[in-house]
């Protein structure tokens, strides 16, 4: 066998080509034999067990009943009770995304959101509220708050606008975060809160309030 820095090198590796490896085991006659290992498979092996897993679920609040739109009440966390799913994609396997759950009817509608254990870990989350009858220094504020073990604690804000000074009738806010999901967090909700106005949710150009959860690490 030559020297293995004297053989070319091949720029376009495929699927189905070979790495030179040892299995290692102790099991039969042979010990620790070189084997063959096709460069799908290593690949394979790695995505599986090493790299990091793509989980991304997009969340809206459409005026559907039970949950039609209505008026958010000043000064006040209100939930947002986001009605549709949209699971992205999942390279969890078997696939896995956090559980939407909504109840009752808007106003009292409430949605929360559960993660299993396969999902702990580091999340990105994105929110958007897209509001009408804004006027007179109306303040938004939104953010994620902890619903686990029925105590519910602020986690932290995502947005927080005061632009909207500006004496716009329609505007949609948004914001994101990272934020770490375990078994102390594995229960969360979506709150806003409007300073003044009690303006009206708005979905003006197919853009109703949304969410996007994208697990990181």
């Amino acid at each position: 066998m030559a020297i293995i820095s004297t053989y070319p090198v091949d720029n376009n590796p495929q699927n189905g080509d070979y790495l030179i490896g040892t299995k290692v085991t102790t099991l039969g006659t042979q010990i620790n034999p070189t084997k063959n290992f096709t460069i799908e498979s290593v690949a394979d092996f790695i995505t599986q067990n090493y790299a990091a897993k793509r989980v991304v679920s997009k969340y809206q609040w459409s005026n559907v009943a039970p949950e039609t739109y209505f008026n958010i009440p000043n000064a006040t966390d209100t939930n947002i009770p986001f009605n549709s799913t949209q699971d992205i994609v999942s390279q969890k396997n078997p696939s896995v995304y956090p559980t939407r759950t909504t109840v009752g009817a808007s106003p009292a509608a409430d949605t929360t959101f559960v993660f299993p254990a396969e999902l702990y870990g580091t999340w990105k989350m994105t929110l958007k509220v897209h509001l009408l009858d804004q006027f007179n220094n109306i303040k938004v504020t939104a953010g994620v708050r902890n619903r686990t073990g029925g105590v519910t604690t602020y986690i932290q804000q995502l947005i927080d606008d005061g632009a909207s000074y500006a004496l716009t009738t329609d505007k949609a806010y948004e914001g994101s975060g990272l934020i770490t999901i375990n078994a102390a967090t594995n229960v969360i909700d979506f709150v806003v809160n409007c300073s003044i106005n009690t303006p009206f949710p708005s979905a003006n150009g197919n853009n109703p309030c949304e969410l996007i959860l994208e697990y990181i690490a």
